[in-house]
């Protein structure tokens, strides 16, 4: 985020990696055997790893008035996993929301796994400058594609349940990142973006409770979401031509897809591809090389 490193004419590529904290929606999992209320859990804590790569446009180009233009891509990766046991009994409700299945006496469990790729490519440049701040305006689009499979079962007793949910993402976001100057190669940038997208989500659910074919069921969503980012960095020049910053960046995503599972509490209560909102906070490191400078 915020201006071009120090030191770039023609390319400059940056590693980086982290954590990630996610607040979205919960998968219902199973019932104590004979209650009606439903244990819910959901993946939450995740590795964050990650590539840029920007390209300088040269000082005679400069598309919507910026100045110093460049085009930045990226890519990440997050891979998020959990897993929940119950030891009081359990009940699962069948995918097509029909028939329960009761294990008296025997424990429950849960997994979930979710990964997530996001790739984004934009049009940064400055807008704006002055001795102490530099204005940093940019024009993104994004794609992500997010995997989530879970897997319900009554212990012992060979009873399961499966959701996977696999959705894409596609959207636009519009950015400023004001960059405070401090001296001696350290500044402070920030990020604040705000955007729109377009979600189609497939989900397959499956289940082993009746005898012969495994029954299945299959859902399907489209949506349009609001996405809002905010984020910061602090970046020190550690060598020429080399930068090394710490970050934090808060995202939401008004829409996201689930596997939003039976839970019997009603007559009819199938399976199928639910939509949510949800929050991400990470926090993580970058070094970022210049290349074809001094």
């Amino acid at each position: 985020m915020g201006k071009a490193p120090q030191g770039a004419t023609d390319f400059y590529v940056s590693a980086f990696g982290g954590y990630v904290y996610q607040d979205g929606p919960e998968v219902n999992a199973y019932a104590t055997a004979m209650s009606t209320i439903f244990h819910a859990f959901a993946v939450q804590d995740g590795g964050l790893v990650g590539v840029d790569l920007g390209f300088i446009l040269g000082p005679d180009v400069s598309p919507f008035g910026l100045e110093n233009a460049r085009i930045e891509s990226s890519f990440s990766t997050n891979i998020f996993d959990d897993d929940k046991e119950n030891r009081n009994g359990a009940r699962l409700m069948s995918v097509d929301g029909i028939f329960p299945r009761f294990g008296p006496g025997q424990p429950a469990g849960a997994t979930q796994k979710r990964e997530v790729y996001d790739g984004t490519i934009a049009l940064k440049g400055e807008v704006g400058q002055s001795e102490v701040v530099d204005l940093t305006g940019a024009l993104e689009f994004f794609v992500r594609r997010s995997e989530d499979k879970s897997r319900h079962f009554i212990l012992g007793g060979g009873t399961w349940r499966s959701a996977s949910v696999d959705t894409w993402y596609f959207g636009t976001m519009v950015a400023i990142q004001p960059e405070f100057q401090f001296g001696n190669g350290l500044s402070f940038a920030t990020d604040f973006a705000a955007g729109v997208y377009v979600l189609d989500a497939d989900g397959k659910f499956a289940d082993n409770f009746g005898f012969g074919a495994v029954p299945s069921v299959s859902d399907s969503r489209t949506n349009v979401g609001f996405r809002g980012r905010l984020g910061g960095a602090l970046k020190a020049a550690v060598a020429s031509g080399v930068t090394a910053s710490v970050f934090g960046v808060v995202d939401y995503w008004s829409d996201t897809a689930f596997a939003d599972m039976g839970t019997g509490a009603l007559v009819f209560d199938p399976s199928k591809v639910g939509l949510d909102g949800l929050s991400e906070a990470k926090v993580g490191a970058r070094v970022t090389i210049a290349l074809g400078g001094n």
